[in-house]
């Protein structure tokens, strides 16, 4: 009899084939994957204003409009930026007498930029599309200015009303 049967044959072809084919997957030494790293902060836009300060106008000279500034800073990480300057106390710019005589109005002006062009400032409204100088303030950084005027002839006579005090609230809005 022989003993390669057609049933053994095809068993032995079959281990063959299975052999065969688990080899080239036993034989591969070596496998890469890629991965991508990235680093995201998803940190939300921010608008700052800092280091405004008080303005203290002291014995303005006799034919002059009186005046004081101070110089601040907007930073942030939006592009431009809206500003609107307020008086808390009222919907005008003026000072009140501290004995009780007629407030004194003022003017404010703003500047996007020390030394730059000033804008004349309405109480209440924004003054939009100012670009951002700096991303962060701190102590140090100051690129922004608001002058406040009184004309010499608004203040002048009224020397005995004083000290005249009043507030100026600034607000800004990232654009």
């Amino acid at each position: 009899m022989n003993p390669f049967t057609p049933k053994s044959i095809l068993s032995a072809a079959l281990f063959s084939l299975a052999l065969g084919s688990s080899t080239s997957a036993l034989s591969q030494n070596t496998d890469m994957e890629t991965s991508v790293i990235q680093l995201i902060f998803n940190q939300a836009p921010f608008i700052d204003i800092a280091n405004v300060g008080n303005v203290d106008i002291i014995d303005p000279n006799i034919g002059d409009p009186a005046t004081g500034f101070d110089d601040f800073c907007v930073g942030g990480t939006f592009g431009a930026y809206a500003i609107t300057f307020t008086n808390p106390m009222g919907s005008t710019f003026t000072l009140m007498s501290s004995n009780s005589t007629p407030d004194i109005p003022y003017n404010v002006t703003f500047f996007n930029t020390i030394g730059g062009t000033g804008q004349t400032v309405t109480p209440g409204a924004q003054i939009p599309g100012n670009p951002v100088l700096d991303t962060m303030c701190d102590p140090t950084v100051l690129n922004t200015r608001f002058v406040v005027e009184i004309p010499f002839s608004i203040w002048n006579g009224r020397q005995n009303d004083g000290p005249f005090t009043g507030m100026l609230e600034l607000m800004v809005q990232g654009q």
